[in-house]
């Protein structure tokens, strides 16, 4: 209860005048995220020689790794959240809960690793089989059997400060930052719930005649990911030295610092993040996005540059562990591409070459992680991730609306992602289970129905085709997403 202090504070302020509470309450929205999903996918992992470390086994060796995967997921889920009006124009609050119901999480992985014993007892030894076996929930991925799961979402105090081409608004609570790995894909349509954060946010939003920055400074002392009902405070909850299921150690933090900043103008789109946990990690990334209108090369009219432009993108980031347990992991990322913004067709073509560390992020001692890490376009496909450890990924992320086809409202957009070169040693070993191959490749192929775009309001629909060679997989996902705001239908 005393979490919530601020915001009963605020409440009870806003009683102290009528015209004001009216104001509060009369300006305040009721906004309704609805959802669908539904998988159905179906692999079978089959990888020779993969490298085994000595942390694992006892010994370097290397292991045949053979198992059955399967998503089969399907689950409905609500998000409800309540912003005030401004009192007295400088305070507000935010208050949501989010709820899902999930109706089946019974995917599996099933099979086995047989590691080779000739390193340890020499030639004639054989081989031992470790079972490999797992639920594989994804919808809710903490556990497959329950039924219902709801949490707290945001829950906050805002300040702001200024108007709104000038603003800066202070929060205290829980709270969803709009950027802070710079993702480039909404996560959040996977899963029933969406990640929460606890601590202070201060954000600004300042314009200008030729653009707009968004700065932000961020202290964070809790977490609550996309597949957790609960709230990691780092303080209180993390283990000075914690060891997981696979031997690997990581150590806690207190409180993470972020600071970055978003901006656009008419010739760039740029975006920063550095996090900072003391004795612990420090992680950052820069990625900015330009274009070149076909105009300026002589190929068109100055009034279609918005729609007809040469893009691309140059990214940087890095990892470094702090402290004396930590010191030892260093990482980098470089990212660039290329493109075409042409009418209705969009697309990107690039390269993210990964340095010699895997990027691991917070890590929450749950299997998950407050942010960090990085963002790579790889990461858009569904199944792989496309960050780990000397990975080359060449990747094609692009789409066409559908309109001229006489189709409104239709889009058709791809994913495909070629990994290239993973250093298999110097995996971690749930890495190397999900990932046993050097090389693989993802195609997804989405087929989207939106009158305001995805994730826009009113109704959506999304079928997400896909198929990969790291498991082998094929299979689909489908989803149907509501937005609204609920006070449009109160009088």
């Amino acid at each position: 209860m005393t979490r919530l202090c601020p915001i009963a504070i605020a409440i009870a302020i806003t009683m102290s005048g009528a015209t004001q509470a009216s104001d509060f309450f009369a300006d305040s929205t009721l906004d309704l995220k609805w959802k669908v999903n539904y998988y159905d996918i179906e692999g079978e992992v089959d990888a020779k020689n993969v490298p085994v470390p000595a942390s694992l086994a006892g010994f370097d060796t290397t292991a045949d790794i053979k198992y059955d995967m399967s998503i089969k997921d399907k689950g409905t889920s609500a998000w409800l959240n309540w912003q005030s009006g401004w009192l007295a124009d400088a305070i507000g609050v935010e208050i949501e809960y989010q709820g899902a119901v999930i109706f089946d999480q019974s995917g599996k992985i099933d099979g086995a690793a047989d590691v080779d014993l000739t390193p340890a007892f020499g030639p004639g030894a054989g081989s031992a089989s470790v079972p490999l076996s797992s639920n594989n929930p994804y919808f809710y991925g903490k556990e497959a059997d329950e039924t219902y799961v709801g949490k707290l979402g945001n829950a906050n105090l805002r300040l702001k400060l200024g108007e709104a081409d000038t603003e800066t608004q202070v929060m205290f609570g829980r709270f969803t930052p709009s950027i802070y790995d710079l993702l480039h894909r909404p996560d959040e349509i996977y899963y029933g719930m969406h990640q929460v954060y606890e601590g202070v946010n201060i954000e600004g939003h300042y314009e200008w005649s030729r653009g707009m920055i968004e700065p932000w400074v961020r202290y964070i002392t809790g977490y609550s990911n996309e597949w957790n009902t609960d709230t990691v405070r780092f303080k209180d909850d993390l283990e000075d030295v914690y060891t997981d299921d696979y031997g690997n150690t990581t150590n806690g933090f207190d409180e993470i610092i972020n600071v970055g900043f978003h901006t656009e103008n008419d010739f760039i789109t740029s975006s920063a993040s550095y996090s900072y946990a003391k004795e612990y990690l420090s992680n950052g990334i820069i990625e900015i996005y330009s274009g070149i209108p076909y105009s300026f090369m002589g190929l068109g009219d100055a009034e279609n540059d918005k729609d007809h432009y040469i893009k691309y993108m140059v990214k940087y980031g890095f990892e470094k562990g702090l402290g004396d347990d930590n010191d030892d992991h260093s990482t980098d990322v470089y990212e660039f591409a290329v493109g075409l913004q042409h009418g209705s067709v969009d697309f990107l073509i690039g390269m993210t070459q990964n340095g010699d560390e895997s990027f691991y992020g917070f890590e929450t001692q749950d299997g998950m992680n407050a942010g960090g890490g990085t963002a790579v376009w790889g990461d858009v496909a569904i199944l792989n991730t496309f960050k780990l450890a000397g990975q080359r990924t060449y990747f094609f992320v692009g789409g066409a609306d559908l309109d001229s086809l006489n189709l409104p409202n239709w889009r058709v957009q791809a994913v495909v992602a070629n990994a290239n070169n993973t250093d298999l040693d110097a995996l971690r070993v749930g890495d190397l289970i999900a990932t046993p191959n050097e090389d693989y490749t993802e195609v997804n192929l989405d087929i989207i129905y939106a009158k305001n775009g995805y994730q826009g309001e009113g109704m959506s629909y999304v079928l997400k085709l896909g198929k990969d060679d790291n498991y082998n997989a094929f299979g689909f996902g489908f989803f149907v997403e509501y937005n609204g705001d609920l006070t449009q239908f109160i009088d």
